[in-house]
């Protein structure tokens, strides 16, 4: 499984064998002073419970990097949905597209407009949220489930997949992706 950071790995008892990912506004102890502490904690209740995807299975959840108090959650009923954590109660974009649940969705460290997802359709796809979530680009080179997607850190547009066909996808959407 690779080493991970107390901060970004949380060995929880859980009956999913699933890593638990925070992000850093998240984990008081990483916040720089006491003032962000309180500002943050006013804000935000400590617990919070978001009614995401009614009567459907959250898959999986991510934050964005450029909005600290928004989140990205996909599911087995073939949306992804964002959510300002302040305001909970309505979606602030839903993005349908998926022909059969969505496993994972990941944020652009790169641009905070983006997000790829990974469906069991066998399609990995880049959003646009913000801009009415209207899809942007496709990747159909899965011959099985897709399950899996992230960004790269270190290259911006590079995005990596894997399905349960067994391969692993490593390329630059922006050039070798089918635009939508």
């Amino acid at each position: 499984m690779g080493h991970k950071t107390p901060s970004t790995y949380l060995p929880i008892p859980s009956p999913f064998p699933f890593p638990i990912r925070f992000h850093p506004f998240s984990l008081l102890p990483t916040l720089p002073s006491p003032c962000l502490i309180l500002l943050f904690l006013a804000h935000f209740k400590a617990t919070q419970s978001i009614q995401a995807h009614p009567h459907a299975e959250v898959l999986s959840l991510d934050w964005n990097k450029y909005t600290p108090l928004t989140i990205h959650t996909s599911s087995n009923d073939r949306t992804l949905k964002s959510f300002d954590l302040r305001q909970p109660s309505l979606p602030l974009s839903t993005l349908q597209g998926h022909s059969l649940a969505v496993r994972k969705i990941a944020a652009s460290p790169h641009d905070g407009r983006l997000l790829a997802s990974a469906s069991y359709d066998m399609t990995v796809r880049i959003w646009d949220w913000q801009a009415g979530g209207r899809e942007v680009a496709r990747w159909e080179g899965h011959s099985e489930f897709a399950y899996g997607v992230e960004w790269s850190l270190f290259g911006e547009g590079w995005v990596g997949s894997v399905g349960w066909d067994g391969r692993v996808f490593v390329s630059d959407w922006k050039r070798e992706w089918k635009m939508v």
